[in-house]
């Protein structure tokens, strides 16, 4: 477990906004970590922007190891992200990397929560459309380091799952669904793969080197020139057996969502239609309708059809901003998929010998 993990699970006393501050200057002794000036215009600087920090517990972010003491100049680089984090907190004095949890602790991360990576190139985060972050970057010159690849978020898991996991998001109330259309999907033991014109990657984006990926890759070189420039289909790879397995798939790539040039995701009928553009179905839908607790909650039966289900997913029926993701999507995770998950005793699927999974022979669809 990280450190940043751990923390999500017991977060730091926040002193508040003015205890914060005292703190933070207190232990740079009044003084700009980046040139050591004092008095004049001295601020304390959030190291990941406080409107990252939304978990319970966390909002704001108003903790000691996320600020540092800046004068005007060094505040304005750090906000343009011409100082890294890293540098920040070396010049503090700050051992602790403290992220927020809807971030994880992989990736490292520039003020607006944007990932970096290793080769420097950024990924755009929730915060990246902003007017505040574009004018920040674009003061900066950082708007040339990104990529049109997305990272998909981390969904969090609604109030009553019960496959909760040490690193997991959990939201604390459902109300963000309350007066809502909603569409339930069934949640499937797969890879999360995201397909752009011009790219496919796994969750990590790192390369895709095990045998399942090559058949994602292969469909994916079928139908790319049918995705629009900079839009992103999100599906799940079903062609091995990872923790369930399954013998009677409608396809073993069903979409889950479909992103815009905006980094909007489309209304679930729009989803649907684009899906079906590219000869793929969405992921089965076990409910729609107006948000109804307990008929979401029925939407577990434990076995669908001749498989084991893992859970469901929600989401808005409606369109939504990536900003807006952690609100507008949810899972439920079985009790039965944490068991298999904690008998496999920390063999990843990846280890084991492949096992295919099979669609049913009469299935209409493409893959």
């Amino acid at each position: 477990m990280t450190a940043a993990s751990d923390r999500r699970l017991h977060p730091p006393v926040s002193p508040g906004s003015a205890g914060f501050a005292a703190a933070v200057l207190a232990r740079d002794a009044h003084r700009c970590v980046a040139c050591g000036a004092r008095g004049g215009e001295l601020s304390v600087h959030h190291l990941l922007h406080p409107r990252l920090w939304t978990v319970p517990g966390w909002e704001g972010g108003d903790f000691p190891d996320n600020g540092v003491t800046l004068c005007s100049v060094h505040h304005a680089m750090a906000v343009e992200t011409r100082i890294m984090l890293e540098e920040l907190r070396r010049r503090a004095g700050i051992a602790a990397v403290l992220v927020p949890p809807s971030l994880g602790g992989e990736e490292r991360y520039d003020h607006w929560g944007n990932a970096i990576l290793p080769n420097g190139t950024r990924l755009r985060g929730e915060l990246f459309e902003d007017d505040d972050c574009q004018r920040a970057l674009a003061a900066g010159g950082a708007l040339g380091l990104f990529t049109h690849f997305v990272k998909q978020f981390r969904i969090p898991h609604l109030p009553w799952s019960e496959g909760v996991g040490p690193d997991d998001l959990l939201l604390g109330t459902a109300e963000s669904f309350a007066g809502r259309e909603v569409v339930v999907l069934e949640k499937l033991d797969g890879e999360n793969c995201s397909m752009y014109r011009d790219h496919i990657h796994a969750r990590s984006l790192g390369e895709m080197h095990h045998p399942s990926q090559s058949r994602v890759k292969a469909f994916h070189a079928s139908v790319a020139h049918e995705i629009p420039e900079r839009w992103r289909v999100v599906l799940e790879n079903l062609s091995a057996e990872h923790t369930f397995g399954y013998r009677d798939l409608e396809s073993l790539f069903p979409v889950t969502s479909i992103w815009n040039e905006r980094n909007v995701c489309l209304s679930f009928d729009e989803t649907a239609e684009y899906a079906a553009l590219l000869g793929l179905p969405t992921a089965p839908v076990l409910y729609r309708g107006a948000w109804d607790e307990r008929a979401v909650r029925g939407c577990y039966v434990g076995t669908l059809g001749a498989h084991r289900q893992e859970g469901y997913v929600v989401r808005l029926a409606d369109a939504f901003p990536y900003a807006a993701a952690r609100r507008s999507v949810a899972k439920f995770v079985s009790a039965e998929f944490r068991d298999a998950l904690a008998a496999a005793l920390g063999v990843h699927w990846a280890s084991k010998p492949v096992v295919w999974n099979r669609r049913r022979p009469d299935s209409p669809w493409a893959a």
